[in-house]
């Protein structure tokens, strides 16, 4: 019995592990509204894959949805110049501006590619650069030549040359800081550059494509500050990727209604079960584990933080991830049936430890796959591994009681 309880317990363990890297690579995270006027596209700069994917997201919003304007994570003179280019009869404009990121994770043959692409099939496209002034020696020194020659040396009344020398001036104060200062830096500057182009085209319908770090949710960063500024108008979609950042983000801090509801499907059984425990088992306790023991206790606290504490949880948006908290609710019903069960039961060892609707160590077993699926869900690789902490220790605990009563 024990054998085959292993063997069931590794089946579900690598089904859900394959549930997580499924996750990753065909449901990356996303915050949707389909009423969403600012559509925020996340990447990782330089892949082919994610400019081919980048691609069908805007002949979408271009044909169907009647869009034009594309937001872009480059300084504003990049996109001054692109939609120079676009009116023009030969690439050399492209060409210098793409020479000029040398060096860079966007300096690829599949990035020129991209926008040759965008200029054949979408030739009303409008490009909004709203980074900092990156390259301001070389591409901005350029882009203020130019202004100056078609302005015919007046630079005056220039709304262009203020707004390049603005985007200058922004890249001089965060690169001659500390580098462990540049993101706080960068980032501030990226949230009023954005607000500055979506403003003063009239707040349209956009398009916009960004490194994945700038669309987390938290308010401090681009997405979120935008969606505290914009309201709910605005939806984003994180491209999935081999080394996925969002994984590696620390929770979104403040109590989460889901982790609460978690926590109270699986504290009040167990509070009930404190005074209705099997006979026999304090002295089984006796003889647990300490490391599994030590392993349960430090998963019980890490779990039970990171579910009170993480408000991505409370994010829904309908999407094939849902699924994953669906699951976790439908496998945490089952976990109340299970202790009704055990409660009606005449509540031994065997009881206890015993199997419920498939699931081996039922109270064991549930709990732990439900906070596996929460961490995959909510792309939390600390709620992840607290999981994987817990199970370990918890059901480690559980087979050799349950091992006990077979004796």
């Amino acid at each position: 019995m024990k054998k085959n309880n292993i063997i069931s317990l590794t089946v579900l363990a690598v089904l859900f592990a394959g549930l997580a890297v499924w996750s990753v690579l065909f449901f990356p995270p996303h915050y949707r509204n389909k009423n969403a006027d600012i559509i925020l596209i996340g990447e990782e700069h330089g892949v082919k894959r994610y400019y081919d994917m980048e691609l069908e997201y805007w002949k979408d919003c271009y044909e169907n949805k009647g869009m034009r304007h594309l937001f872009l994570e480059l300084p504003y003179y990049d996109g001054e110049f692109l939609n120079i280019w676009m009116q023009s009869d030969n690439d050399e404009l492209l060409d210098s501006m793409l020479e000029e990121i040398q060096g860079t994770a966007s300096d690829t043959p599949d990035y020129k590619e991209f926008f040759l692409a965008i200029k054949r099939d979408f030739p009303e496209t409008v490009f909004h650069g709203t980074d900092i002034g990156h390259q301001y020696k070389t591409t901005g020194a350029r882009y203020l030549e130019y202004i100056s020659e078609m302005n015919s040396g007046d630079l005056t009344h220039s709304e262009n040359q203020r707004i390049a020398l603005e985007n200058i001036e922004q890249a001089k104060t965060a690169y001659s800081a500390d580098p462990s200062e540049f993101l706080a830096l960068r980032e501030p500057y990226m949230i009023s550059n954005f607000i500055r182009e979506y403003d003063n085209a009239g707040q349209p319908e956009i398009m916009g494509i960004y490194g994945t770090y700038h669309l987390d949710m938290s308010a401090d960063i681009m997405a979120g500050a935008l969606k505290k500024h914009y309201g709910e108008y605005i939806s984003y979609t994180l491209l999935p990727t081999k080394y996925y950042r969002g994984w590696g983000q620390l929770p979104e801090w403040g109590i989460s209604v889901v982790g609460m509801v978690f926590l109270l499907m699986l504290f009040i059984p167990n509070i009930i079960w404190s005074k209705r425990q099997p006979e026999g088992y304090k002295e089984s306790a006796k003889r647990e584990n300490k490391v599994l023991l030590a392993l349960e206790r430090t998963g019980e606290v890490l779990v039970s933080a990171l579910l009170l504490t993480d408000r991505r949880l409370d994010r829904f948006s309908f999407s094939p991830r849902l699924g994953y908290i669906i699951l976790a609710l439908v496998l945490m019903i089952i976990y109340e049936l299970y202790w009704i069960k055990y409660f009606r039961s005449s509540r031994t060892l065997a009881d206890m430890y015993s199997d419920y609707c498939g699931f081996p160590l039922a109270g064991a077993s549930l709990p732990v796959f439900a906070a596996f699926l929460l961490g995959v869900y909510d792309c939390n690789v600390f709620l992840i591994a607290a999981a994987v902490i817990l199970g370990i220790g918890h059901i480690g605990i559980h087979l050799m009681h349950k091992k006990e009563t077979e004796k």
